[in-house]
C-alpha cells in the first residue's frame, strides 16, 4: 500500500501549518498558542493515523473454498492439498491482499451477493463467504454442466485454485502420488 497521504490530508496539513504560523506572527498570548498548537498537532496525528490513499474494503472478507483436490480457508489461514495416496496435507496460508481483492471482485462480478444465502447446484465444490457481516454459501458441480450460474462459479473456483497453487506455501508441499477417476 502506498504510504502517502491522500490529497485532502495534504490540504488539511497545509491549513494547520498556516494557522500555526499565523498565530506565531500575531503574538497571541503564549498559553493560548501552546494549547492551540497542541490541539492542532493532536488533530494532525489523528488525521495521519486514520487516513490512507487506498481503502482497505475487504477487511471483513473471508472465505472457505473446497474442491476435490484443494481447500483454501482464509478464516483460519490454511490450505489443504490432497496428495491422493498419501492423504491430505495442511499448511499455514496467508492469501495476499491483492489476491483476496481479486476473489472479492470475482464474487461481485458473478453476482454472488445477489443470490440467496444458500444455494446448491451440485456438490463437487463449495464456498462459504463472509463479507461485511453477510454470510453466504454455495455448492456446485456434478448435476447440470449447462447451468449458466454454475459456469460462473466454476470460473471463481479456477481463480481461487490458481491463486493458491501459485503461492509459495503450496509450491513447498510434496507432489500428489496417484490419481482419481
Amino acid at each position: 500500500m502506498e504510504n502517502s497521504l491522500p490529497r485532502q490530508g495534504e490540504q488539511v496539513i497545509t491549513l494547520l501549518y498556516n494557522i500555526l504560523e499565523m498565530l506565531s506572527k500575531n503574538k497571541v498570548r503564549k498559553m493560548k498558542t501552546i494549547s492551540l498548537q497542541f490541539f492542532l498537532i493532536f488533530q494532525l496525528v489523528v488525521l495521519c493515523g486514520c487516513s490512507s490513499s487506498r481503502t482497505n474494503y475487504y477487511t471483513s472478507f473471508d472465505f472457505h473454498y473446497v474442491s476435490g483436490s484443494i481447500q483454501v480457508n482464509t478464516f483460519n489461514g490454511y490450505l489443504v492439498k490432497d496428495l491422493v495416496k498419501d492423504g491430505n496435507i495442511k499448511t499455514l496460508y496467508s492469501m495476499s491482499a491483492s489476491s483476496k481483492e481479486a476473489v472479492l471482485e470475482k464474487l461481485k462480478t458473478i453476482g454472488f451477493f445477489d443470490q440467496p444465502d444458500k444455494i446448491s447446484i451440485g456438490n463437487l465444490q463449495s464456498i462459504r463467504v463472509e463479507y461485511n457481516g453477510i454470510e453466504k454459501f454455495a455448492s456446485w458441480g456434478g448435476f447440470d454442466s449447462n447451468n449458466e450460474y454454475q459456469t460462473k462459479l466454476d470460473e471463481l473456483g479456477r481463480l481461487i485454485v490458481e491463486i493458491a497453487v501459485l503461492s509459495p506455501e503450496f509450491q513447498s508441499l510434496p507432489p500428489a502420488r496417484g490419481g482419481r477417476l
